[in-house]
């Protein structure tokens, strides 16, 4: 038997027809995984400061976007026994570096804690001051992790257990 007499009939219309559609259907189903995993939410925070003193937490924290889409974050709290506490709003003075010569005032920068919502561009990311206020006894002093609640504009609330590693002198 001849080979083209073989291969002809696979080059028919409808097998031609039914290949394209496979091969169609195959990249569909790729680009859809693609899209959904570049555009699905993945919201990053760290903890790269923190002062305590008897009723007031104030950290330094970044917040990274690693999706495509944009990201609002409308709330940070801190959760304390089951118990979350939101970050103080509106924003207020989180942190004040006064420089002085020979007891003499030569510098004073104030740095306001961050305003909700944190509008994050994709790919991109932010950092600032944020504030936590509890009542007595409540906060454990000695703590070196908390579990942090992050709400967002995209999907369910997001929980951390960060670490509290450097503190501010």
């Amino acid at each position: 038997m001849n080979i083209i007499q073989f291969i002809s009939p696979l080059f028919a219309k409808e097998n031609l027809t039914f290949a394209l559609s496979i091969f169609g259907s195959i990249g569909t189903f790729f680009t859809l995984i693609h899209t959904f995993l570049s555009n699905r939410k993945r919201l990053h925070m760290k903890i790269c400061g923190h002062i305590y003193n008897e009723k007031m937490l104030i950290i330094y924290a970044s917040f990274e976007n690693m999706s495509r889409l944009p990201i609002s974050i409308t709330d940070v709290c801190v959760k304390i026994d089951d118990v979350p506490y939101p970050c103080v709003q509106p924003p207020i003075i989180a942190y004040e570096e006064i420089k002085k010569v020979k007891g003499v005032v030569v510098s004073r920068r104030e740095h306001m804690s961050l305003s909700m919502p944190i509008n994050l561009s994709s790919l991109g990311g932010s950092s600032g001051y944020i504030c936590f206020e509890f009542p007595p006894n409540v906060f454990p002093s000695d703590a070196t992790e908390l579990n942090f609640l992050v709400s967002s504009n995209r999907g369910k609330v997001l929980e951390k257990r960060l670490p509290l590693d450097h503190p501010f002198h």
